[in-house]
C-alpha cells in the first residue's frame, strides 16, 4: 500500500490569475517536515512560481524547515472567535448613525480599501506590486458590498463613508468578519467598535452561533478591538512565502 505524502501543494486559482503568478499553497500532514528536495520537485513539476505556508508556531522542527530552506516570514496569523449566544453589547451613542452601504458608496470605500491593510503579508512581500496589492483590497470591498449573502457596514454619509466592517455567513453557523477599515482621520472616534458590534448583531440576526476574524499578529490596536468586543484567540499561525524565481 501506497504511504500517504507528508505534504500537498496545492495551486490557488485565484492568486494566480489575480497576480500573473502561479502560486499554490503548501500544506504539511505530519508533524515533521518532509523531504524539501521532494516539495521542490513538486513544486518545480506544476511550475509554481510562489508558496505560501501556514506553519504552526509551537512546531520548532516545522519553524527550523521553513526558515532553513528560504521561507521569508511575512506575518503572523491569528484567528479570533466569539460566540453568539447572549446579546451583543450596546453601542456606544456618538451620534454616528451605522448604515449598509449602497453601490454610491463604491468609490469611497474603494479608496479606503487602497490605503488601508497595508501591514498585512501582501504589502510586506516585495514580489507583489504595490499597485496589485491595493487592488486586491479594492477588488475585496467590492466583492462584499455585491455579495447578496453577506453584509457591509459603514459609518458616514451616503458616497462619503469612512469607515467599513464587511460580514458574510462562513458556515451553517459561523459568520465571518472579513475587512474592517476606518480612514486615518476619522480613528479614535469609536467607529471601529461600533462596527464590530453591529456587524456581530448582523450575525446573531442571521442565526449563527459563532463569530470569527482574522487579523495581524502586528495589529494590537486591532487585536485590542476584538478583546473588547468579546473575541479571545483560538488559533495562531506563522505566514510564510517562499518564491522560485529567486533561485533561478
Amino acid at each position: 500500500m501506497e504511504k500517504p505524502s507528508p505534504f500537498t501543494c496545492t495551486v490557488l486559482p485565484w492568486d494566480t490569475q489575480f497576480f500573473g503568478r502561479r502560486l499554490a499553497r503548501l500544506s504539511i500532514t505530519t508533524p515533521t517536515p518532509p523531504e524539501w528536495n521532494a516539495v521542490a520537485d513538486g513544486c518545480r513539476a506544476q511550475n509554481i512560481e510562489g508558496l505560501y505556508f501556514a506553519c504552526p508556531p509551537e512546531n520548532a522542527d516545522l519553524v527550523r524547515f521553513a526558515e532553513t530552506q528560504g521561507f521569508g516570514l511575512m506575518d503572523i496569523r491569528l484567528e479570533l472567535v466569539r460566540p453568539l449566544n447572549s446579546p451583543v453589547e450596546a453601542m456606544p451613542d456618538n451620534g454616528v448613525r451605522l448604515r449598509q452601504a449602497q453601490t454610491s458608496d463604491l468609490p469611497a470605500l474603494q479608496a479606503l480599501a487602497r490605503s488601508s491593510h497595508r501591514n498585512t503579508r501582501f504589502f510586506r512581500d516585495s514580489h507583489f506590486p504595490v499597485t496589485h496589492c491595493e487592488k486586491l483590497y479594492e477588488t475585496w470591498i467590492t466583492k462584499s458590498v455585491n455579495n447578496a449573502s453577506g453584509v457591509v457596514w459603514v459609518a458616514g454619509e451616503v458616497g462619503q463613508p469612512v469607515a467599513y466592517c464587511t460580514g458574510e455567513r462562513q458556515a451553517d453557523d459561523i459568520g465571518r468578519i472579513g475587512l474592517l477599515a476606518v480612514a486615518a482621520e476619522q480613528r479614535r472616534l469609536g467607529f471601529g467598535r461600533q462596527l464590530v458590534l453591529q456587524t456581530l448583531a448582523w450575525f446573531q440576526q442571521q442565526g449563527l452561533k459563532r463569530a470569527s476574524v482574522v487579523t495581524q499578529g502586528g495589529g494590537v490596536p486591532a487585536q485590542r478591538l476584538y478583546q473588547q468586543c468579546g473575541f479571545v484567540t483560538a488559533a495562531v499561525a506563522l505566514w510564510y512565502h517562499k518564491w522560485f524565481c529567486d533561485e533561478r
